[in-house]
């Protein structure tokens, strides 16, 4: 059982949250008889719980109490028949501010979430959505939340974070889940998946476990990873490294959901090699959340940079509420079920439901849309919606053992097809052409 703090979210177990709140007496109340605590509203006043009554040894005390989903709450400590100056006395010897049950979220991953977006953007912090920040304090969440000042996790310390969109996605799930948000900060810019994964180099991974220490459970990680395993190497594996770290971390954290983000773009002089990297990658995380029980995937491709690699700040705020939508409401993403021949030059894209694409002329030039065959990459040349999918027409005629990719490159030369209400598509990598 945790001791509570200022600003402490807990997260909800069936309705609650078992809390311990332990304290000193003030020597004030030095004398008193008893202690017991009681549970306020603090935007209201109305009292939750009453007279609970603790244990007082010397002038230390410790009060157990179940905390309803909800709050923010104020906990006070009432000393009880203390002899002030030869007249008894009851009154509040210790107090905790503004302590909520609700959901609390992990924040996972490199860059991106960390935060590097710059620009100005309406992105405020807000009282009921509150972080565990890398000083090992409980605060009001606000930018920039991987900050390293004062950090007692050395682990991710960095310099750089501005924006991330794990502040927009917090206030977005408070408005839905009505209840409040608790975010603790664990990613770092730059790391790949081995410092994320126990049974590699996985010195995040510890780091990440080690503040559960303080924090106790968490609903769900928001994982954003992927740009520094765009290699020859880990790229291939992605898939499979990532499965086993998804199945290790839940063995500790327990059944965690994982809300992930497919890559951006990056603007990149690489090697030859580097798109089809960056597609493994994406598909990689695409497969992810077809195969994983409860992984969730956004797309961000359509959304703006602000240098060769980060997102924007207006971007994150795009992003954090699409992540809320998608996790807590089901918001659908357009996802590639199969790709059927239908003749030499037309294949048709179904999707994992029917969409409604809306495509305009200049929509209809699929520029981002490849067929791989043994004679090679031919970019497909027109694009338009039947049955809720796409039929695209190749340039030639499509050979056998054929491949589709979609906004798979490192920089895609077009933006994603678009359907009604504007989410993109997530981009694909070497799926098959049934015949």
């Amino acid at each position: 059982m945790l001791p509570v703090r200022d600003y402490q979210i807990f997260q909800r177990e069936n309705g609650c949250a078992k809390v311990l709140f332990a304290g000193e007496i003030e020597e004030v109340f030095a004398t008193c008889k008893k202690v017991t605590a009681r549970v306020v509203c603090e935007d209201d006043g109305f009292v939750v719980l009453d007279m609970v009554e603790g244990r007082k040894e010397g002038t230390r005390f410790e009060v157990e109490l179940t905390l309803p989903e909800g709050g923010l709450y104020r906990l006070e400590a009432i000393a009880h028949d203390a002899v002030v100056d030869g007249v008894i006395w009851t009154g509040c010897t210790a107090c905790v501010h503004h302590v909520g049950v609700g959901e609390v979220f992990m924040l996972a991953g490199q860059s991106n979430m960390a935060g590097y977006g710059r620009g100005v953007i309406y992105d405020p912090p807000e009282l009921g959505v509150h972080l565990y920040a890398n000083d090992g304090n409980w605060k009001i969440a606000a930018h920039p939340l991987n900050s390293a000042c004062n950090t007692i996790y050395p682990e991710n310390r960095e310099v750089a974070s501005q924006n991330s969109p794990a502040l927009a996605f917090a206030r977005t799930a408070r408005r839905l889940l009505n209840v409040p948000i608790g975010l603790v900060q664990a990613s770092l810019g730059g790391s790949p998946l081995k410092r994320w994964h126990p049974e590699e180099e996985g010195d995040l991974y510890r780091a990440m476990i080690r503040r559960l220490d303080a924090v106790g459970k968490v609903g769900a990680i928001l994982w954003y990873q992927g740009c520094s395993d765009a290699e020859g190497v880990a790229a291939p594996r992605y898939f499979e490294r990532f499965a086993r770290a998804v199945e290790l971390w839940r063995e500790v954290m327990g059944p965690v959901p994982v809300i992930t983000v497919q890559l951006n773009r990056v603007v990149s002089r690489g090697l030859a090699d580097c798109d089809r990297w960056w597609g493994m990658i994406r598909e990689a995380q695409r497969r992810a959340a077809k195969e994983i029980k409860d992984v969730y995937i956004v797309p961000a491709i359509d959304l703006p940079l602000s240098d060769g690699i980060h997102n924007t700040a207006y971007a994150n705020v795009n992003l954090g509420e699409r992540m809320a939508y998608v996790y807590l409401r089901g918001l659908a993403v357009p996802d590639l079920r199969r790709v059927q021949r239908v003749d030499d030059t037309h294949v048709f894209l179904e999707f994992d439901r029917a969409y409604s694409f809306e495509l305009t002329n200049w929509d209809q030039m699929p520029i981002g849309f490849d067929i791989e065959d043994a004679e090679g990459i031919e970019p497909c040349r027109r694009a338009e919606p039947k049955d809720g999918g796409l039929v695209l027409e190749a340039g030639r005629a499509i050979g056998k053992d054929a491949k589709l990719h979609a906004f798979w490159q490192q920089l895609p030369e077009a933006n994603p097809a678009l359907v009604r209400g504007g989410m993109p598509m997530l981009s694909v990598y070497g799926v098959p052409v049934e015949e």
